[in-house]
């Protein structure tokens, strides 16, 4: 199972103060109520239909995962 998201990222985002990564339109809303709840401004601007970049999230069966501890300590 891979750990990385496989859908095409659709936004460019940065937090304060970090890289720009690129997300899919699965994960935007869940970046966006993080964002909220921690009171952080993050630039979120769709990208180009001319570039195409993979999301670059963790998948949501693999946080399931981790949230069970079942993650181990790679």
């Amino acid at each position: 199972m891979s750990e990385q998201c496989q859908n095409p990222g659709t936004h460019k985002f940065t937090w304060p103060g970090k890289y720009e990564s690129y997300i899919c339109d699965i994960h935007l809303p869940k970046l966006r109520m993080v964002a909220n709840a921690m009171g952080v401004y993050i630039q979120i601007r769709p990208l180009p239909e001319d570039e195409q970049w993979q999301c670059q999230q963790i998948s949501d069966a693999r946080q399931s995962a981790l949230r069970q501890g079942e993650g181990g300590g790679e």
